[in-house]
């Protein structure tokens, strides 16, 4: 079996909930920062890390820690709120793409198929690139993604001109690629997505590189706090780009989108840890009839088994 690792990149203001599943690697984002004492959870201010950055290069820091310090066949990026769907069922979704849930509890994570790491495996095995479902922001009237980034007024579209601008410089064989994708309107948005390693190492080189010279070149001076964070929310835009190109340039490439699901509240309760009672109590609720007599078998069960657990 391969070794999968999904990295979740998490705030360091807020505690919340983690999925009860070997292939999520819960992150904290900007670890260095975090001046709590008692807390358990990776950080990304150790080995080699930019964890600083984190109030300008968001989740990217999540993203170079894995890189440079975590060994796996595949690697993932996702958030402590948004998760790509593994459910062998499609799920209703909203214009955006998102297929919205209220908690991120044991029965959200259960419809997205966030708990079965066997099935998880499965479907990542074998593929070359994993991403979510694309926006198209054709939708909300833009004609293309340099409209779409300027609509927020915490994001700027020079910033997004000077990107594209560094991409052409330092590598101008995605020139054509970042033309494309930029003044098209499908979007890929969230940063979520799972790579074959060598296609991850390909990506990371290629992205830093430019992250890192956006760094020097754009002026933040005067910038409030959001408008900060505009390396990151560049970086969002370029993995478009890198996806773009990398078809291009390997037209056999296995890859497919999955849905995104957004968790509203996402506040640690434990509730996603799994149990033989939680297991049973959500086969009931799935599949059984509550009019059954199965049912009220297995109703009754669970709460004998509920019972046990609480001793």
């Amino acid at each position: 079996m391969s070794d999968i690792k999904i990295f979740v990149s998490h705030r360091i203001d807020m505690d919340s909930e983690l999925v009860d599943n070997p292939l999520f690697v819960p992150i904290r984002c900007g670890a260095v920062l975090d001046n709590r004492n008692d807390v358990t959870m990776l950080g990304d201010d150790t080995g080699k890390n930019i964890s600083e950055k984190r109030m300008t290069f968001n989740e990217f820091t999540v993203l170079y820690w894995a890189w440079k310090n975590v060994s796996a066949d595949y690697y993932g990026l996702c958030h402590y709120r948004r998760y790509m769907v593994f459910s062998p069922n499609e799920l209703q979704a909203d214009p955006y793409g998102n297929v919205l849930f209220d908690q991120l509890d044991y029965d959200s994570s259960m419809e997205c198929g966030l708990l079965d790491s066997h099935h998880m495996s499965q479907v990542i095995e074998g593929t070359d690139i994993i991403t979510s479902v694309p926006y198209d922001v054709t939708y909300r009237g833009f004609h293309n993604l340099f409209e779409h980034y300027a609509e927020v007024p915490t994001q700027h579209r020079k910033d997004l001109e000077l990107a594209l601008a560094v991409v052409k410089e330092l590598h101008p064989k995605y020139s054509k690629a970042a033309e494309e994708y930029l003044n098209g309107t499908k979007f890929y948005p969230c940063n979520l997505f799972i790579m074959r390693k060598d296609i991850f190492e390909e990506y990371c080189q290629w992205l830093f590189s430019i992250l890192f010279e956006l760094e020097k070149r754009i002026d933040i001076t005067g910038y409030d706090e959001t408008e900060q964070r505009a390396i990151g929310f560049l970086g969002e835009r370029l993995w478009g780009v890198f996806f773009t190109q990398h078809l291009k340039e390997h037209p056999n490439c296995k890859w497919f989108t999955l849905q995104r699901a957004l968790f509203w509240h996402t506040e640690y309760n434990g509730d996603c840890r799994q149990s033989l009672s939680r297991r049973m109590k959500y086969f009931v609720k799935r599949h059984v009839r509550e009019s059954s007599m199965a049912y009220r078998v297995l109703k009754e069960i669970y709460h004998v088994f509920e019972k046990e657990g609480k001793r």
